[in-house]
């Protein structure tokens, strides 16, 4: 069996700045999962796959098919969006808690940013048809979903306005 597998089964992480939590617990704190009660947040751990990158991994890359959801266990990430011709830019940044890549997920669209492991950092990834079938088990997943992308949304053109 795999070790990371087996973590997952028990409900352990072993982060290097964390203490150990159990998957229920860090996914009942994913405003995504919010919604979901103790039963289904302990199904749910079961369908995740933990990754672990090194610094400067591209986790996923702009333009690229989407094919998990991925929510951050551990470490710092950097959401860049590629400006030709010039650096990069770092949109944002991800740690413990937040989720990533859904989007890719439902409407099947390209990936909009790439994210980058800026330190040595875990995942949990869920795959493209168990995400979706956890969103139709559970719609008010749905708004909670519309509600980051909307944060996102207004975040991103407060940060073009800055740098215009």
């Amino acid at each position: 069996m795999n070790p990371d597998s087996l973590w997952a089964r028990i409900g352990i992480f072993r982060g290097a700045h964390q203490k150990p939590i159990s998957i229920e617990k860090l996914l009942a704190q994913v405003g995504l999962f919010r919604s979901l009660d103790q039963k289904q947040l302990a199904q749910l751990a079961l369908r995740m796959e933990t990754r672990r990158y090194e610094p400067g991994h591209v986790i996923v890359a702009e333009n690229e098919t989407g094919d998990a959801l991925h929510i951050v266990e551990s470490g710092l990430l950097h959401v860049c969006r590629s400006r030709p011709g010039r650096e990069p830019l770092i949109i944002s940044s991800l740690g413990p808690g937040q989720f990533f890549c859904e989007t890719a997920l439902v409407g099947d669209y390209p990936r909009a940013a790439s994210i980058v492991a800026a330190e040595a950092s875990t995942c949990l990834a869920l795959g493209r048809e168990r995400f979706q079938e956890e969103l139709a088990a559970h719609p008010a997943m749905a708004v909670a979903m519309v509600v980051e992308v909307s944060r996102r949304l207004r975040d991103t053109l407060d940060l073009l306005d800055a740098n215009a």
